[in-house]
This record gives C-alpha cells, structure tokens and sequence, in this order.
C-alpha cells in the first residue's frame, strides 16, 4: 500500500509533463558519454559471498565501460556495514544509498542509465517470496522510467506457481539481459516459461582474486592454526527452520533480520535447530578426536552467527574449534582460513566458490537447489545431503551419522578429488570471465558511442 501511493505520487509528477519534455529528460542522460550504473542485490548484511560477488561486479562494470563509466550506485541494507568490504577505491568511486523503494526512484532523478541486479538469488523464493518480490518490483520501477535491467549472474529455484508468473512476466517485459550462473537455473526458467536469449555463464566470485599469501599466514597464525601439523577440517553452518520471516515490529535483536522481518520461530523449529546443532556438533568432536584435526566454524552471514555461536558452544572439544564471524572478519580473513582447509562440510554456496581456487574437497548439507547444481556440475553429487527442502521443518536425516563416511571418502580420495576440482575451476573462471565480455557487448550495443549526443 505503501509503495503504491508512493509510486502515484511520483506518476503525477511524470503525467503532469507533456510528452515531449519526459522525452528530453530521458534523452538529457544519452547527451553525455558517461554511462551511470546502479547495482542492486543482498547487500550489506555482512553475507561473504554477496560482498564478494559485488566487489568483483564492480570490476566488471569498469572492464565493461572503461572511460565511459560515470557513477556507479550500490543500493544497500546497511551504508556502514557496505563500506567496510569495499576497497577504499571502490568506496571514493561509488555512491551508497540505503535501500529502499524510495531510494529506487533516483534511478531517474539521479540520472542512472542501468540498474543490475547483481543478488545470486533473484529469483529464489525458498526463504521467502519478499526477497523476490524485492527485485521484480524494482526492476518495474526502474522500467517505468525506461530504465534498462540487467539480471547479472543470477540464479534459479523450484518457485511456487504465483512466483513463476511474477518472474516471467518481469522478465518479459523488464529485464532486458539475463545472466544465469548454471545450467540448472536456465532449465528450470524454460519450464517456467520464460522465452529469449538466456547466457549461461559462471558465478562471478570465482574471480574473485586470492590473497596474499603474507596475509593468509597472518591470518592463520593469529588463530593460533597449523595445518602441517594438525589438518584443518571447515564447517559452515545455516540457519535452517527459521523461514519463511514473519512481519513484527519490535523483535529480539538475535531474531532481527531487515526491519520489520524476523525470523520465524515455534517450538517445534527451535526443536529441530538444537537437533540440527547437537548433530553437526558431535561431528564436530568425531573429527577432533578420530581424525586429529581441528575444526573452523565459519559463519558466512549475520543470520547464520546465532547458529554458528551455538555450535561452537555444544563441542565437547572447543580447545580444537574456532569460531569465525563474518560479523567481525573481512572477506580475505575468510578465505584465508578456507584456503587451508583439509575438506569443509557446507550449506553454503559461496564457501564452496570461495574456496574452488584452492581445490578444497567439501560435501554439502543442503535446504536448496544452490549447492546441489554447483555439485552436479562437479559431478560430486555423492557429497550431497538433501537435508531439509526450506521451508520445511521437519527432516528424519541424522548429518552426524551421514557426514562421518562422507569425511572418510573425501580424505580418502583426496588427491583425486584436489585434481578435479583444480580442473573445474579453471573452467568457471573462463566461464565467469564470460559475464563482463556480455556487460561490455550490451553496452555498446545499448549505447553506441557514435550515437552519443554533444
């Protein structure tokens, strides 16, 4: 309701000037050679791979365009958290609004030329329909002032049927390029209907650059770490049963996602939570005390932090565990700790990617269909756990007593699977490399320099 009165208002604005002049003030941003882009996805809610997926759209963006490029706009939750995980590059060149419906309309007032969509999970409506309505909503807004849409490297879910109209529809109509990092996700937009020329390419993390290896031995050293002497085994831990959000206007700040959403909990999900945590944390202590290693407990984004303390807390062997909080660490300081890893247990996407440089065996706890294309593709579906299928609450899966053969195959066959997973990375990062070659073809296609107005 909000948001429609919203969007009245501003339409009386545009339906009170004649054609001709919303004519030239459309054309006043094609007088110049400088192309303005605003980038809108999961942003600044301390999530890992989003922040790294953005630090590297960014570097697209400028590959793309070159001296052309005029601002670039980054739409985000949070303006102090975003700023942290850019380059101090990135930040003088980059204006940062907090995102809300409101903010989108200065697409047109601002003078943006395309709007992107950079979140990997556009079109995902597994934790909730209000992400996704998010993202097709603002890509109407931007439409409406004939703004161009850019599904940049997106991915996408088993959605429910009133989903799959809304995607189609602005796909259709709105969305003028889409990217999509798997093959999967192309697949299941066909059965959805959706019509066109969709690029499959890659996730652009996996370009993502390595870093120095002087920090990585830091890093590793203040958590007091030594893989030569005691290997290192990672495990990233979700929050599963909290989904979908609910609305509530005052809620414990542990439960606060983006006001006014918080997660949802009854007794029979914090029930299968504590089941989830006492599970993962006995293999946690099997592989402290059956495979000599320790264990590092990485938490990919704020909302897994809640699930991630209280893992570490129910080990029998915390002397042998750490606990990394993205809340506290940088993207590099995450990588370094996954750049040494022996194998890591995952439930999340981009840890996987993240690591793939470094060719970390890692078996999969899965609520979605993300991990499970990254592991078809891999042909590793053998290290795939169907868990839970989000938003369900209830699973009979026992992970403690599934992951233990898993962690003994995957050190068994490690060589083998260190030599697949180095060859497959080479392949996505040819295959990513494809997302900013797309970015700089649209470009001049959509905006030929020879037509530019001085």
């Amino acid at each position: 309701m909000l948001l429609g009165a919203y969007v009245a208002q501003n339409m009386r604005f545009v339906s009170l000037c004649p054609k001709e002049n919303c004519q030239l003030f459309r054309h006043r941003r094609s007088r110049t050679k400088k192309i303005s882009v605003l980038c809108l996805g999961y942003n600044g809610v301390n999530n890992i791979g989003s922040e790294a997926k953005l630090c590297v759209v960014l570097d697209d963006i400028r590959h793309a365009l070159g001296d052309r490029l005029g601002r670039v706009g980054i739409l985000t939750q949070n303006v102090r958290n975003q700023s942290r995980f850019l380059s101090d590059f990135d930040r003088a060149s980059s204006q940062l609004y907090r995102a809300s419906f409101k903010a989108l309309f200065r697409i047109i007032r601002h003078g943006y030329d395309v709007l992107l969509l950079t979140e990997g999970s556009t079109f995902i409506d597994a934790y909730s329909s209000a992400f996704l309505y998010v993202y097709c909503t603002s890509a109407w807004i931007a439409k409406l002032f004939d703004v161009p849409v850019i599904g940049y490297v997106n991915d996408c879910g088993h959605l429910k049927p009133s989903s799959q109209s809304r995607v189609r529809k602005t796909i259709h109509r709105c969305i003028s390029m889409l990217i999509l990092r798997n093959a999967d996700a192309a697949e299941r937009m066909r059965q959805y209907g959706v019509e066109g020329i969709l690029h499959v390419t890659a996730d652009s993390v996996y370009l993502y650059p390595s870093p120095a290896p002087e920090r990585i031995r830091e890093n590793i050293a203040r958590l007091n770490l030594d893989p030569q002497k005691r290997p290192v085994i990672g495990i990233v831990p979700k929050e599963f049963f909290c989904w979908p959000p609910k609305i509530q206007f005052r809620s414990h700040r542990s439960d606060r996602l983006s006001w006014p959403f918080c997660k949802q909990w009854t007794a029979q999900r914090r029930e299968m939570t504590q089941r989830y945590v006492k599970q993962l944390a006995g293999f946690c202590d099997w592989c402290v005390e059956h495979l000599d290693a320790d264990v590092a407990i990485i938490s990919m984004e704020t909302m897994d932090a809640q699930v991630a303390t209280s893992l570490y807390r129910t080990m029998a062997s915390k002397a042998h565990a750490r606990l990394l909080l993205s809340d506290e660490l940088h993207i590099d300081d995450i990588v370094s700790v996954l750049s040494v890893l022996k194998l890591q247990v995952t439930s999340r996407y981009h840890s996987a990617v993240l690591a793939s440089p470094y060719s970390v065996p890692f078996a999969v706890v899965s609520g979605d269909t993300r991990c499970e294309s990254l592991l078809r593709e891999l042909g590793m579906m053998e290290y795939f756990i169907d868990y839970v299928r989000v938003p369900e609450t209830q699973t009979d899966v026992n992970i403690e007593e599934v992951l233990k053969p898993m962690a003994l195959s995957l050190i068994a066959r490690e060589t083998e699977l260190r030599s697949l997973l180095a060859k497959k990375h080479g392949q996505f990062k040819e295959r990513a490399a494809m997302n900013r070659d797309l970015l700089k073809e649209y470009f001049s296609s959509r905006f030929p320099e020879e037509s530019v107005q001085l």
